[in-house]
Parts: structure tokens; sequence; C-alpha cells
């Protein structure tokens, strides 16, 4: 579903990235929360799932080849990315708010029409960091699908100094994955402030920001609850 090709040198720097990540992915233990609701949408149809640019890593991974469609933007690094997530058994459609944001759109309908989800990063290209662009509550409404909100954090871990200030898990790391469901209702401005706010309770004071290194856990520390896979 790529329409842009890749540079000559990007297929490798792809290929390098995709499997790095998803060896990294095989250390974490995941901890899913809100699962239930986004089985029970996807049973209905194709979902639409939004998220932080900074947590495309674990949320990439979370969902690695369950044939979700990707938006990579029409740029250098978009071609990057859209080597990346094919390699993970995503699809691709490529364009964004600034670049093909019609093209996008429609690629990204035509994907839902044709039964496959759709993953986009809400705050834009470039930014502004956390606040929410228009384009995946457009879609909502249009395809008459739900919004899957989706946050990821870990105890252990690194920010980049990027401006999307980038998640990576470190090797072992615990992963809790958060989703909310909201369905296609109101106007385009309303969905969209949900998103926003939705986003922002999934990744709010309960996912604490990663340390550089792990606990040391003490003899009287309690298990942790059980993870989903």
């Amino acid at each position: 579903m790529s329409d842009i090709p890749l540079t000559p040198r990007r297929p490798r720097a792809a290929a390098l990235i995709a499997g790095a990540a998803r060896a990294l992915a095989t250390t974490w233990r995941w901890r899913r929360e809100g699962v239930e609701a986004v089985d029970a949408a996807a049973r209905e149809g194709p979902v639409i799932y939004a998220f932080w640019h900074g947590e495309q890593l674990p949320l990439a991974l979370a969902h690695a080849g369950q044939g979700v469609v990707g938006l990579a933007s029409r740029s250098r690094d978009g071609d990057l990315l859209a080597g990346v997530i094919e390699r993970l058994g995503y699809g691709v459609v490529r364009g964004s708010t600034t670049r093909g944001g019609p093209m996008a759109l429609r690629g990204c309908l035509r994907a839902l029409r044709g039964g496959r989800s759709v993953a986009i990063a809400v705050d834009g290209p470039r930014g502004p960091l956390h606040q929410v662009a228009p384009g995946a509550a457009a879609l909502a409404l249009l395809a008459h699908r739900p919004v899957v909100c989706a946050g990821a954090s870990t105890g252990w871990g690194r920010r980049l100094s990027s401006w999307d200030r980038f998640l990576v898990p470190g090797p072992g790391a615990r992963v809790t994955v958060r989703y909310a469901v909201l369905p296609p209702r109101g106007d385009g401005a309303a969905l969209t402030s949900a998103i926003g706010e939705a986003l922002r309770g999934l990744t709010g004071p309960s996912a604490p920001a990663p340390e550089t290194a792990p606990r040391r856990r003490s003899a009287r520390s309690t298990p942790s609850s059980s993870s989903r896979s």
C-alpha cells in the first residue's frame, strides 16, 4: 500500500531497526489494560488506533503482524518509518497533515472499508507535542468506525531528546499498554478534544516517567499483577 519508494539506503536501515526492535521486544514483559473493549469493537469491524508520536515503538510492536495500516509522512523520515513498519507487518499509507493530507485520508478510508484497521499518530508529523490534529476524528466520522486511543508506558527505559520525547523501553522492562474506545459521535472538534483527553488520561500520572536503570526489588516487595500477552 506504500505509494513512494524508499531511498536506496533506507531499506538497509529499516531492516536493521526493525530487527533490533523485534529483538528488544522479546525481552519485555507486557501488560495490557482495556483490551476487552478493543476486542469487542474489533469484532464489529476495523478500528482507528490513535496515539502520541513518542509512543510509536512499544505500540508498533504490540500490534506487529496484525495487518494494521500505518500512516507515514511524505518525508525522508517517513521513508524510514514506512520501511520499518512494513517489516513489522503493517501496511503503509503515505501522507500527513502538512503534506498529502487528502490523499492520506482517502488511503486510510480505503483501508477501513477494506476491513483493515488504521493507526495514526495524532500529534502531527512534527508536533506540537500532544496537540491532537483533526485527521483521526474526521476519519472516524467518515468511516463510522470507533477510535481506539492507545498509550504506552514503562518504568525502565529512556525518553530521547527528540521533539516527541520518543520512548524506548529498556531490556527486560515491563511495558504497559492502555486502551480507551471512543465511538464516532458528535462533530469533528468534539471528537478531537475527546481523543486528546483520553490519551492524556492513558499516559498521565498513572504512567510514570521511565528510569534509566531498574529498581532493585526489596525482599518485602509483592509480586506484580499478571500481564496479558
